[in-house]
């Protein structure tokens, strides 16, 4: 019980900072199965075609959730994100 207390209390704190902060920067590490789940969650900002492709003419700040929803969502865990200030 304890341990799911702890991982609802970072869950929680990660979207309030994601909620404050901006997305500078994605990419997709080693190891995509092409699966299309992320261009599913958020086809503005992912393409599968032999492998996951971040489109990266786009402002990802307007796409907060579904980024995070999709790193969060990735079998394989090789969606990755960084945060920045919005107003930088």
């Amino acid at each position: 019980m304890l341990q799911n207390f702890h991982s609802k209390r970072y869950t929680f704190i990660k979207n309030l900072f994601l909620n404050v902060m901006g997305i500078k920067k994605i990419w997709i590490e080693k190891g995509c199965t092409a699966c299309g789940l992320c261009e599913s969650i958020c086809p503005k900002v992912f393409t599968v075609e032999d492998e996951a492709k971040v489109n990266t003419d786009i402002d990802f700040n307007g796409y907060p959730d579904q980024i995070k929803e999709a790193a969060e969502s990735c079998p394989v865990e090789v969606i990755k994100y960084e945060a920045s200030e919005e107003d930088e």
